[in-house]
């Protein structure tokens, strides 16, 4: 049906929206539509299964902006993961269209493909590979996770995430992580601690 909404700055207007959603033995399936009238359209595809101790997740997304005329952004995105041992290897590729990869207004969206300080959203023509090993040692959960790709045609860029949680109390848990991110030779690195409380 239709509702009024406000969405991150475009104006007020009327919004659709449709989703099938199924299961198919091991595989799950579900597209999502949406249309704001004379502001944009957006479509995003995912398709996921577990086989055998190999889960994978690909997801397909779109964003066409009215204001674009027939451009339209896309950004695809392939998560293989598995565990092996005491951790779980996870292996992720994306790429975005030529005429644009800009398909959330959110980088926290599901639909993008990020590790912390890099992300593909809203970027053109681009491709980035992701590995990635995580696991529980004793009451410590860490993962360590790398990005290297290109963005915007010819910008290399790459990032290296490192992230370890700690519960502190029955319901306080302590997150450390540090980031080391380059773009075009430019390096920038991100720290930081947060205490999430569970009631």
């Amino acid at each position: 049906g239709a509702t009024q909404t406000y969405i991150s700055g475009l104006t007020q207007d009327s919004l659709n929206a449709a989703a099938i959603i199924g299961s198919f033995g091991p595989v799950n399936a579900s597209l999502w539509y949406a249309d704001v009238s004379n502001q944009l359209n957006a479509l995003s595809l995912n398709v996921n299964g577990k086989f055998s101790i190999v889960s994978v997740d690909l997801t397909h997304s779109t964003l066409k902006l009215d204001a674009t005329g027939s451009k339209t952004n896309s950004l695809s995105k392939l998560i293989v993961s598995a565990p092996v041992g005491p951790v779980t290897l996870t292996a992720g590729y994306a790429t975005t269209d030529k005429d644009g990869g800009l398909v959330a207004f959110d980088d926290d969206a599901s639909a993008n493909f990020q590790v912390d300080q890099l992300s593909l959203n809203g970027t053109a023509d681009s491709d980035a590979y992701l590995l990635a090993v995580s696991g529980t040692f004793g009451d410590v959960t860490a993962s360590l996770t790398y990005l290297d790709g290109e963005i915007n045609t010819n910008t290399d860029i790459t990032e290296t995430l490192v992230k370890a949680s700690y519960p502190l109390a029955k319901s306080l848990k302590a997150t450390a992580s540090y980031s080391m991110a380059e773009v075009a030779n430019a390096d920038t690195d991100k720290a930081s601690i947060a205490l999430e409380y569970k009631f």
